[in-house]
């Protein structure tokens, strides 16, 4: 048990109250100067260090405030740009077949519109195959040959192949779209397109007595039962005619960048 000494403690308050009234009566002033003199110094120095601290500690609060609100605006950024990104495809899909009903409007085609889902396979590498598999089969009522167009009306290639619900179209580079073709404004068929190498588009013996120019274009002659006359094919951009030969052959360029297709129509009977 800890003993109270009384004594000691009487001792330590007489001391407080001889401070108290030595401090009142200013005969400690020389010595408290003295004090602050000495402690002053140190004073500043504690003073400075705590401000840094609380500076520092509000430095971080602020930036952890800072660092919130721009994850927030980052947030409501990232969702704007979805947002914005989902109305633009819709603007541009209905753009696209507002451009689609425009051309048929103006046509008497019965026709079918679908949307592009994949690339086709290379079925035959020999005959360099382009292709594109559309969401339409047979139980749309598609069957092999139809013309495939795009929103202006202009073929980009064929139907080759069909299932119940998905089809093939072989675009005009491929080596699998073969197309009875003439120049247009003229009445007769002068040749059928090809495509070669999948890269280009031609058309070979052609007639030498047939006079074609650099930008004619060329288009559907009308010889296929599934397909109409008159729809463009492209523009000639090349011609090989020797006197000595009994044909002449053109390189056509598709009007077409079949890249950016998502939506085409297939013209049905």
């Amino acid at each position: 048990m800890i003993k109270v000494s009384y004594k000691r403690i009487f001792q330590i308050v007489a001391v407080i109250v001889l401070l108290i009234f030595f401090h009142y009566t200013k005969i400690l002033s020389p010595l408290e100067r003295i004090i602050i003199n000495i402690i002053k110094p140190f004073s500043g120095g504690v003073y400075s260090v705590s401000s840094d601290i609380r500076v520092s500690y509000n430095d971080q609060g602020d930036k952890r405030d800072l660092l919130n609100a721009i994850n927030l605006l980052e947030e409501d950024n990232n969702r704007l740009i979805a947002e914005n990104s989902k109305l633009k495809s819709v603007q541009e899909e209905n753009d696209e077949l507002r451009k689609y009903l425009d051309f048929f409007d103006l046509k008497e085609y019965n026709y079918l519109m679908s949307n592009i889902i994949a690339e086709g396979l290379v079925d035959d590498v020999s005959i360099n195959e382009n292709s594109l598999i559309i969401d339409k089969g047979s139980n749309d009522g598609v069957v092999l040959g139809l013309p495939v167009l795009n929103a202006q009306g202009i073929m980009i290639g064929k139907i080759t192949k069909v299932e119940k619900d998905v089809s093939k179209i072989s675009l005009l580079t491929s080596g699998n779209c073969k197309i009875a073709a003439s120049i247009q404004g003229e009445s007769n068929t002068i040749g059928v397109t090809e495509g070669e190498l999948g890269l280009t588009l031609k058309m070979n013996f052609i007639p030498q007595k047939e006079e074609i120019k650099i930008k004619d274009i060329v288009v559907t002659s009308g010889l296929e039962k599934e397909i109409p006359k008159g729809l463009v094919i492209g523009e000639v951009t090349q011609i090989t005619n020797n006197k000595n030969d009994i044909w002449q052959s053109v390189v056509i360029e598709p009007l077409v960048d079949f890249r950016e297709l998502d939506i085409v129509t297939v013209i049905t009977p």
